[in-house]
């Protein structure tokens, strides 16, 4: 287990920000909410505030969302380019703005169970739409087709949503010795 300090979790939004910078578009338009983002998920982080660190991540990944060119999800490269771009720095971003409240330090604690219902999320997720255009294109090899946009949202969509399904089911959980369930009174 480690312990997150403010000034880590600063770091990691900085980080995150010059990863989008780097993959960004950047003009005026973009680079100024940017930067008032970084800066509202900083002080927030340092201020152990979360609403101003929250608008602050809403902000970045809009920005970066509208900022990063990825024209098409059926090629290999732009999910990836758009896994690094967009989805990772989110994540982190996310992760420090959201866990931005009063108090010393925390320990992180990464279970297996849950971390790996994440990773298997978002990979079913970044790959769904390459994958539906390689079986399409082994069912029917003779079909030349070209899918829209509008199609790849959907196929997204409907990943997100299974994978969600799927991996959201749990087991239930054991009630400890000695722990009685209440008693209707009748």
């Amino acid at each position: 287990m480690t312990n997150v300090s403010a000034p880590l979790k600063v770091a990691v939004i900085a980080a995150s920000a010059s990863v989008v910078l780097v993959f960004a578009e950047v003009t005026l338009s973009v680079l100024i909410p940017i930067m008032v983002g970084v800066a509202l998920m900083m002080m927030g982080v340092a201020i152990a505030y979360r609403p101003p660190a929250v608008v602050g991540m809403l902000t970045v990944i809009t920005m970066a969302a509208v900022a990063i060119d990825v024209s098409t999800l059926t090629d290999a490269g732009s999910v990836f380019a758009a896994t690094i771009s967009i989805y990772l720095p989110s994540l982190f971003m996310a992760w420090a703005s959201l866990s931005s409240e009063p108090g010393d330090t925390y320990e992180l604690r990464l279970r297996t169970w849950p971390f790996a219902r994440l990773v298997a999320t978002a990979v079913v997720c970044i790959m769904s739409v390459p994958l539906f255009v390689f079986l399409l294109g082994i069912v029917l090899p003779g079909v030349s087709m070209r899918v829209s946009t509008m199609a790849e949202m959907s196929i997204l969509l409907l990943a997100a949503s299974a994978a969600a399904l799927m991996f959201a089911r749990s087991s239930p959980t054991l009630k400890p010795e000695g722990v009685e369930e209440p008693v209707a009174a009748e």
